[in-house]
């Protein structure tokens, strides 16, 4: 394979993932949404669409080790596709949750709150902030972006104690 044939494939797996970051960030929010509004139908919904982001991990991982094994990529592109792989597992693994939220509201129906909701609401958008910077710098490939990340949302969560 050649390089510019090895690099728009590895610019494809890139596009693949960021396409799994947005059905992860989607699920995130519409998770939470339907927890508000007590939304049967769209948390049913949401159980059934992780299917569709854990077949979407699947074929991010298996493509990923299919290049691997076939083109020998050389070191920095092996950290780029040892990055994906990884990232998938995570934005899954993200997507699970949001799923365990839609799995909580069905659990809960139409039974009134303990207290209101809001603590949820406000971590997940803090949450999907978060995900949403870290998929934009792998977009951009912005390491110090992607680093300064977590010191933002420490220093975010400081000033509001």
């Amino acid at each position: 394979m050649s390089r510019e044939k090895f690099e728009h494939e590895l610019q494809s797996h890139k596009d693949e993932l960021l396409k799994l970051g947005a059905m992860t960030e989607r699920a995130v929010a519409e998770s939470v949404q339907a927890l508000g509004k007590r939304d049967m139908a769209k948390a049913r919904s949401l159980i059934e669409d992780d299917r569709l982001i854990n077949e979407k991990r699947y074929a991010i991982e298996n493509d990923t080790l299919t290049i691997i094994a076939t083109q020998q990529p050389m070191a920095g592109d092996l950290h780029a596709l040892a990055a994906i792989f990884e990232i998938a597992t995570d934005l899954e693994r993200i997507a699970d949750y949001a799923k365990g939220i839609a799995t909580v509201t069905l659990m809960l129906g139409k039974e009134p709150l303990i207290k209101p909701l809001e603590d949820i609401p406000r971590m997940a958008d803090k949450a999907s902030d978060m995900l949403h910077r870290a998929l934009d710098s792998f977009r951009r490939q912005d390491v110090d972006e992607a680093r300064s990340i977590p010191l933002r949302m420490q220093r975010s969560t400081l000033c509001t104690r």
